[in-house]
């Protein structure tokens, strides 16, 4: 090494120089390809997320439309009755239910007005006629027009009375969020409104469990109609707080029957085997590597003929 070191001094100045910027150049050029790669993943890793959250907010979209699918069945047997029975209600949603696939509303009910109803509050004396529900807020019998979320749902459905409509959504005991889909009922033997349950919990889990990659999850906010305009803008599924490792969000919005959801797709490392992979460092340490020894290979090719011959004779 020390006759190495030597011979070393033996190479001019202009030679050490040109060693001097080829190992710079080669270190800089492993690090700026290193670098476009890894931003040219991170790009593509950035492009997929986005397509993946349109695809899975129109999917979202579709089910929250086709959550009514029961109520427009409903809706057309009364509208197409004189009359229809308690018994034809049930039978008509065992059916229903029968030929279903997917989610299912968990409560269905007709709602109409009581002898209350002459007072000068149009919304007073709502009661549960026919109901999927034998006990709760949803039997039959009970006043729902003192509870909010239903009087909301009514006076919603009122309003636009030729419309499917997704009323505000209200905290049940579970915790989960969920609206009604509600339309009105008017023909010539009976008025009401026909309201079924949407569980955004439910929904959601389907989507994500049957839908959604891993790494990429869901928070949801609403803003519903409600007879007077439209409710704030709230969480309805998720909170404010991003996932944990969320490297980015991707904000969506669609309008369903009347009711405008915000999506926010958290997206963590997860998603697509994260966004960066090995290769630019393999790059980066391969070119770094290659030029060293490239280096020191013209050193020692430069130092040998810079080396005096020692003759033996």
């Amino acid at each position: 090494m020390t006759r190495y070191l030597q011979a070393f001094d033996l190479i001019s100045k202009g030679q050490k120089a040109f060693l001097a910027v080829l190992l710079i150049a080669g270190i800089s050029l492993a690090f700026f390809w290193s670098q476009s790669i890894t931003e040219l993943q991170n790009d593509e890793w950035i492009e997929q997320g986005n397509t993946e959250a349109e695809r899975l907010t129109d999917v979202v979209t579709l089910w929250l439309s086709y959550s009514d699918g029961p109520l427009q069945s409903l809706a057309t047997l009364f509208n197409g009755s004189g009359r229809v029975s308690a018994e034809e209600f049930i039978k008509t949603i065992d059916y229903l239910r029968d030929k279903r696939t997917g989610i299912f509303p968990d409560a269905m009910a007709f709602l109409i007005q009581s002898a209350e109803a002459g007072t000068e509050d149009e919304l007073n004396g709502w009661v549960v006629a026919y109901s999927t529900n034998e006990e709760g807020f949803m039997m039959p019998g009970v006043n729902v027009s003192r509870f909010g979320p239903t009087r909301a749902a009514i006076a919603a459905a009122l309003s636009t009375p030729d419309r499917i409509l997704i009323s505000p959504s209200f905290a049940r005991a579970s915790g989960t969020n969920t609206s009604f889909n509600a339309v009105t009922i008017s023909n010539v033997r009976q008025f009401g409104v026909v309201v079924t349950t949407l569980d955004y919990n439910n929904l959601v889990t389907a989507i994500q469990n049957q839908h959604a990659p891993r790494g990429i999850s869901l928070r949801l906010r609403g803003t519903f109609p409600d007879g007077n305009g439209m409710t704030e803008n709230k969480f309805i599924y998720g909170s404010p707080e991003v996932t944990d490792n969320t490297l980015r969000t991707v904000y969506l919005s669609s309008t369903v029957s009347n009711a405008r959801f915000d999506f926010s797709w958290d997206i963590t490392d997860e998603f697509a085997n994260g966004s960066f992979s090995q290769l630019p460092e393999v790059i980066l340490y391969g070119l770094i590597l290659v030029t060293v020894l490239i280096v020191v290979l013209m050193t020692t090719v430069l130092t040998t003929r810079q080396m005096p011959i020692v003759d033996k004779s």
